[in-house]
């Protein structure tokens, strides 16, 4: 019964850190001084698809089951969004360059 509960537990990890972003999101939002979850996300779906290249912890791209989401050079620091299935009517659309999306 023991090894039934210690292989379930490891299941349910194993699961949780492929099929979700929550544990890596908490540590970021936990650890990384501007590190935030959009508001039209959730620390459970939202997925960091690029991070800022310098010394900060902060993703630049992102995604959810719905949404594309950037952070913003202009104004700055500003979470913009675009629904998935509106990007795939975007001619041009680069989910990994704001200005397409438009």
């Amino acid at each position: 019964m023991k090894n039934i509960v210690f292989l379930l537990i490891i299941l349910a990890c194993a699961f949780a850190l492929n099929y979700t972003s929550f544990f890596g999101n908490l540590w970021l939002v936990a650890t990384e001084n501007g590190y935030e979850i959009p508001k039209d996300s959730s620390i459970f779906t939202f997925k960091a698809t690029k991070m800022n290249e310098g010394s900060g912890g902060w993703w630049v791209y992102g995604e959810d089951n719905k949404k594309y989401y950037a952070l913003s050079v202009d104004p700055i620091n500003k979470i913009i969004c675009i629904d998935k299935g509106k990007s795939r009517k975007i001619k041009n659309f680069d989910r990994f360059e704001y200005k397409t999306w438009k």
